[in-house]
């Protein structure tokens, strides 16, 4: 063992640990001064270029602002209640539900039958008022009516206005002619009484010359006083005949002007009686037109038709034969006008940054966005007051307008519908990526250092 040594310390020399650290050290430093620096310098310096680009392009990079919202398409307009006015039996139903119709398109067909009596009830009343009120004009205007100029279609109405006429006109005449028999009877009478009168004062003229005579001769002794008195007697008989004549032709004559008057007024009586009954008639069309205008409206109603361009939604009318009553609802359209709306609820977040006139980003659900893309469009309304869901969480309601009807750029290809449920992004503002970034670290040094 002791041999082995020896020969060991023989062959390998005595280390020198010193030297080797030494050794090592320098060539370290070495490197250090001389290798490593040729690359690490241009790497930092393209780091540094990399660093300063990307905070600059982040700084001039703008990114949208945007607030989320949901909700679904609706129409510009209020939906449209279909109702019928009058009511009747259902005879055909030309749409179904879901179906869109155009403006004035007919949806539903009444029954006939019922507003075509009436209308014919209502044209035969009034055919007749117009006869009557015919009958009776020509009546107080003393001419021949002209019945068939006014109601043509209905010559058993003519036939009996006619006949009506003809005995009005015949009474009238029958009473004329009766009073005119008085009126000669009596001027006869007077013209009788006036020849008396001549007569009798003839006589009453001769008797009183025959007095003066008489009393003359009295007067001398010529004559008796018998005969002078006979004379007198027959002077007084003379002037009590006339007399009387005058008195019974002041009669007469006033029994002339009578009976003239009855006449008169007879005429006048029978064509004011007719003036009078043509106003009741007039008043009684006034109301029967109004009637039959109403009846040509229900005739003219027999189909419903849509109000507007729409969708029918909610058709309560299912079968043929089924009664509506007057007022009843029968259908609603939802308007499918060119501008369409979506109404969105806005978290109560949000509506600090929300202004009217924002534009809006707008996805709809029912196609694929990466796809088929979206609509513009822009904010034109927000409500006033915040609402509460069913769930009890507060949000407002905005309505966006909408560009389109449709998506994509051929229209009706892809449509956009009512009731569609859309993604609304609200564009409130714009930030560089840099804000973006620094933001964290503004928000986290703004609410720093403030613990108790």
């Amino acid at each position: 063992m002791a041999k082995t040594k020896g020969t060991d310390s023989k062959r390998r020399p005595p280390v020198v640990r010193g030297s080797r650290q030494k050794r090592l050290l320098s060539e370290a430093i070495q490197l250090e001064e001389e290798v490593v620096p040729q690359f690490l310098r241009p790497a930092l310096l393209l780091i540094g270029l990399l660093v300063a680009g990307a905070i600059g392009w982040s700084s001039i990079v703008e990114l949208k602002e945007v607030a989320h919202t949901t909700g679904e398409v609706v129409p510009s307009g209020s939906i449209k209640v279909v109702q019928h006015p009058d009511g009747g039996i259902v005879r055909e139903i030309l749409v179904k539900e879901g179906e869109l119709v155009d403006a004035g398109q007919a949806l539903l067909r009444l029954d006939a039958a019922q507003a075509a009596s009436n209308l014919e009830q209502m044209r035969a009343r009034e055919a007749a008022l117009r006869l009557r009120a015919e009958r009776l004009r020509a009546f107080a205007e003393g001419r021949d009516p002209d019945f068939w100029a006014i109601a043509p279609d209905f010559p058993d109405l003519i036939a009996d206005q006619n006949e009506i006429w003809r005995t009005q006109v015949t009474e009238r005449a029958s009473g004329l002619e009766v009073l005119s028999s008085q009126i000669e009877q009596r001027r006869r009478e007077v013209e009788q009484m006036r020849d008396a009168l001549t007569v009798s004062e003839r006589q009453q003229a001769l008797t009183g010359d025959l007095l003066e005579m008489r009393r003359k001769l009295a007067e001398k002794k010529l004559v008796s006083q018998v005969i002078f008195v006979e004379t007198q007697r027959a002077k007084a008989t003379a002037d009590g005949e006339v007399q009387r004549l005058r008195s019974d032709i002041a009669v007469g004559e006033q029994a002339l002007s009578e009976v003239k008057t009855r006449r008169d007024n007879l005429d006048s009586r029978m064509r004011q009686d007719a003036l009078n009954e043509m106003g009741t008639v007039t008043a009684e069309l006034a109301e029967v037109e109004s009637a039959l205008d109403r009846s040509r409206l229900v005739s003219d109603r027999l189909e419903i038709r849509a109000p507007v361009r729409g969708l029918v939604q909610n058709l309560k009318v299912t079968t043929e034969g089924e009664v509506i009553r007057s007022s009843d609802t029968v259908m609603h359209i939802v308007p499918m006008t060119d501008i369409l709306e979506a109404e969105v609820r806005i978290p109560t977040r949000e509506i600090g940054h929300l202004r009217v006139g924002q534009p809006v980003t707008v996805k709809l659900t029912s196609y694929n966005y990466a796809r088929f893309g979206s609509v513009d469009g822009q904010l034109r309304q927000i409500s006033a007051t915040s609402v509460v869901d069913e769930a009890g969480q507060p949000y407002f309601r905005g309505w966006v307008t909408l560009k389109q009807n449709y998506l994509g750029t051929e229209a009706g290809r892809y449509p956009v519908l009512p009731g569609m449920s859309v993604q609304a992004d609200i564009v409130t503002g714009e930030k560089t990526l840099l804000q973006y970034l620094v933001k964290p670290v503004s928000d986290a040094l703004g609410s720093a250092f403030q613990e108790r």
